[in-house]
C-alpha cells in the first residue's frame, strides 16, 4: 500500500524537476540566441560606424580640398585684379586723354595729310609758353544765313585788314505754329566758315559762344562768336604771333 502511494508522488516530482530543467534549457537557448543577436548587432553597428567614420573622413578631406581650391581661386582672383589695376594704370599713363588725345589726333591727321614730321616738330618746338598778342582789335557783327534766308549784303565780316572773312549758317528759328522764321535759332549749333586770303577755308561748328583760331601767314587770328540781336552774331577778334 505504501509503495503504491509513493510512486505517483515520485512521478510528479520527476515531472516538476524535468519541467524546471526544460525551463532552464529554454532560458539558456533564449540567452544564447540573444547573445548571438547582440554579437551580430554589434558587428553590424561596428561596420556601419566604420562606414560612417570613413564617409566623415572622406567628407573632411573633401572640405579641406575645397578650402584649398577656394584659397587658390581667391589668390588667382586677387592676382587678376592686381594685373587689371596695373593695366588700367598703364593705360591711363600711356594712352593720351582729353586735350592731349585731341592734340595727338590733330598731329596724326596733319601727318596723314602729308605734313612733314620734322616741320610739325619744328612748329611745336617754336611755340612759346606766352602768347604774343596785340589784344582785341575790335568786334563786328553780321547776319547769320538760314536755309530760308540769305542776305548777301550783310552776311559776312572781315578781320585783320581783310586777312580773314567769316560767314555763318544756322538752323531757322521756329514760331509757335511750328513754322520756320527767317532768322537763326541761337540755341542750336552754329556753323562758321573762315576764309583766308588766297581762298583757303576752314569750318568751325558748335554752340554759342563759339571760340576758334585761324592761322594766316605768321599770324594767329583768334575769334569769339556770340549771339547778339535777333538774326545777328557779334565776333570779337584778337591777333597773335604764330607760332
Amino acid at each position: 500500500m505504501s509503495l503504491g502511494f509513493r510512486d505517483p508522488y515520485e512521478r510528479r516530482r520527476k515531472q516538476r524537476r524535468w519541467t524546471v530543467i526544460k525551463l532552464f534549457i529554454f532560458l539558456g537557448f533564449l540567452g544564447a540566441v540573444g547573445w548571438m543577436a547582440y554579437g551580430m548587432g554589434l558587428q553590424i553597428g561596428q561596420g556601419e560606424s566604420d562606414a560612417l567614420r570613413q564617409q566623415l573622413d572622406a567628407s573632411r578631406a573633401q572640405v579641406r580640398t575645397l578650402q584649398s581650391e577656394n584659397g587658390r581661386l581667391e589668390n588667382q582672383q586677387q592676382a587678376a585684379q592686381e594685373r587689371a589695376r596695373q593695366l588700367e594704370q598703364r593705360y591711363e599713363e600711356d594712352v593720351p586723354q582729353g586735350e592731349m588725345a585731341q592734340l595727338l589726333d590733330l598731329a596724326r591727321t596733319r601727318i596723314e595729310e602729308g605734313v612733314d614730321i620734322e616741320r610739325l616738330a619744328f612748329v611745336l618746338e617754336s611755340v612759346s609758353r606766352d602768347r604774343d598778342c596785340s589784344g582785341p582789335t575790335g568786334s563786328r557783327r553780321f547776319l547769320v544765313s538760314t536755309p530760308i534766308f540769305a542776305n548777301e549784303g550783310n552776311n559776312s565780316a572781315s578781320f585783320g585788314d581783310g586777312a580773314v572773312t567769316l560767314t555763318a549758317m544756322g538752323d531757322s528759328a521756329v514760331n509757335e505754329d511750328g513754322n520756320p522764321e527767317a532768322w537763326f535759332d541761337p540755341e542750336q549749333p552754329l556753323s562758321v566758315t573762315a576764309t583766308v586770303i588766297g581762298g583757303e577755308e576752314s569750318q568751325f561748328e558748335g554752340e554759342l559762344p563759339l571760340h576758334f583760331s585761324v592761322v594766316e601767314s605768321n599770324r594767329e587770328h583768334r575769334f569769339t562768336v556770340q549771339a547778339q540781336q535777333r538774326g545777328y552774331v557779334e565776333v570779337t577778334h584778337e591777333r597773335c604771333s604764330f607760332p
